[in-house]
């Protein structure tokens, strides 16, 4: 798991130094004049939300697919609490 963190921090140090934020105007009327991060009007932070959503998606499945255990495969009921 600790080779998986350092592999994560790696590919965000680098995400940073190849595209680093930076502010910038963006008119998304005539009327309208914003000053937003350059990330927001190409949608490219979305990138960062592809993980979480990849983890969010098969830990659902893994939910559903456990309900169907048996209640007798429980283990943990021999566990005694002092």
């Amino acid at each position: 798991m600790h080779n998986t963190y350092r592999n994560l921090v790696l590919i965000v140090v680098v995400w940073m130094i190849v595209a680093p934020a930076r502010a910038m105007f963006h008119y998304p009327t005539r009327e309208d004049n914003m000053l937003v991060c350059d990330s927001y009007v190409d949608a490219s932070y979305m990138i960062a939300f592809f993980y979480p959503i990849v983890l969010i998606v098969v830990c659902t499945v893994y939910a559903v697919l456990t309900r169907k255990i048996p209640e007798a495969f429980n283990e943990s009921k021999h566990i005694v609490a002092f």
